[in-house]
């Protein structure tokens, strides 16, 4: 299957991406596309990934198509969003979804899903309870990505230690600028106290077995 990259400013030359083994990038769609919805609507792909201008990849994004191939939507949770009534009869535990990384594989589910999004919104609905809405009425496969493939906040890079989560994707220009000269040298250290943890517990151990 055909897959790519749908941006409005993303760089084909851009060095992670011409890491992943895809068929191309699209920006030229913004000529006359210039929802997300009619961007992933008429994507020339099979496989779409769409990033917005804001995302800064930092590690391949092969995997996300590799989770394409077996689903029809890729999403992540929007963490700023609160849900506030549930005006809409959607359970007030279904959570609202970032607009920013979305992935579809084409076909006629996908098209109905964002028939709906871009309904609901016409009926004046805020996109990111637009996008929530739609994703509740369809009956799509979907998945959703862990954490660190939509980082908006640095509290994510401090509490991650180096055996947990790696960043993937940085969902804002300014945390990309704190990522490039804070936080190479913070992993640093954190490998460091990794590693006197680990000796710490031998240590235990060997005083209690």
């Amino acid at each position: 299957m055909q897959k790519g990259i749908v941006s409005y400013q993303l760089p084909a030359e851009h060095p992670i991406l011409r890491q992943a083994t895809i068929d191309g990038i699209s920006t030229h769609l913004n000529d006359r596309y210039t929802s997300v919805i009619e961007q992933l609507k008429y994507s020339p792909y099979q496989l779409t990934l769409y990033l917005h201008p804001n995302c800064h990849p930092i590690s391949s994004v092969l995997p996300l198509f590799e989770i394409l191939e077996q689903f029809d939507l890729i999403l992540t949770y929007d963490f700023t969003s609160k849900i506030k009534s549930n005006t809409l009869n959607i359970p007030v535990s279904f959570p609202f979804f970032s607009d920013a990384i979305l992935g579809v594989q084409k076909g006629e589910k996908i098209n109905q899903f964002l028939n709906i999004w871009q309904k609901n919104l016409l009926e004046g609905q805020e996109n990111k309870q637009a996008l929530r809405s739609a994703v509740w009425a369809s009956d799509l496969n979907y998945y959703v990505l862990p954490p660190e493939w939509n980082i908006k906040q640095e509290d994510y890079l401090q509490l991650w230690e180096l055996q947990e989560a790696l960043p993937k994707i940085i969902n804002t220009s300014n945390l990309m600028v704190y990522y490039q000269h804070w936080y190479q040298s913070f992993r640093i250290t954190d490998q460091l106290r990794y590693r006197w943890r680990k000796i710490k517990t031998i240590i235990w151990q060997l005083k209690h077995f």
